[in-house]
């Protein structure tokens, strides 16, 4: 018996988290270094003013954590997550319109909300509600796959950037996450068991 519960183990859902976890991490986490230049020319901030607002946006994602581990263990994270990348995409196309510092802090705000709801930790713990017998061994692929989101997005970043500015690649960026992650999550990933 447990030999056929692991068979129906979700394996197409870690695949589907993997492409997920390379564009979330890749068109986020990854486009600040990129863009931190062009913001502090256009406008007219420091180093220090630009980084602080992504620093802004890693803290909310870290005290978001465990509202967003709970919420999943109650509920799955099908919804949490594809909601999570309609947030990111609108968070990025926001991002390439920004005009003033207050405007980048309040984007980088829904960046960071938009992080505790799609990188590492509520993948992780997708797969460990999911998984009957190997969730280490989930995670572990999960986290190979992430590997790749500076190998694939900073080169594509730079392209980008090159090619239409930075404030385009912030907006292709956000199209990705509705193209690309927002129909994973909603259609790959297991939806929580009844009454859950």
């Amino acid at each position: 018996v447990l030999g056929r519960r692991a068979a129906r183990e979700p394996w197409g859902a870690v695949f589907a988290l993997g492409i997920t976890q390379i564009t979330a991490w890749g068109s986020i986490y990854y486009l600040f270094p990129l863009l931190m230049e062009p913001l502090q020319g256009a406008l007219g901030a420091s180093r220090s003013a630009v980084v602080g607002a992504f620093t802004v946006s890693v803290l909310i994602s870290g005290l978001l954590a465990p509202v967003v581990g709970r919420a999943i263990d109650r509920r799955g994270g099908r919804w949490l997550m594809t909601g999570a990348s309609l947030l990111a995409s609108g968070g990025l196309a926001a991002l390439g319109q920004v005009t003033s510092l207050l405007q980048l802090y309040l984007v980088w705000i829904v960046l960071g909300v938009a992080m505790a709801g799609t990188l590492y930790e509520p993948a992780f713990a997708v797969l460990t509600r999911a998984f009957v017998t190997h969730h280490r061994r989930a995670i572990a692929v999960l986290t190979l796959f992430g590997g790749f989101a500076s190998t694939v997005f900073w080169p594509l970043g730079q392209a980008l950037t090159g090619e239409f500015g930075w404030r385009s690649t912030a907006m292709i960026f956000g199209a990705l996450n509705l193209v690309v992650c927002v129909p994973l999550h909603l259609f790959a990933l297991p939806a929580a068991p009844e009454g859950a």
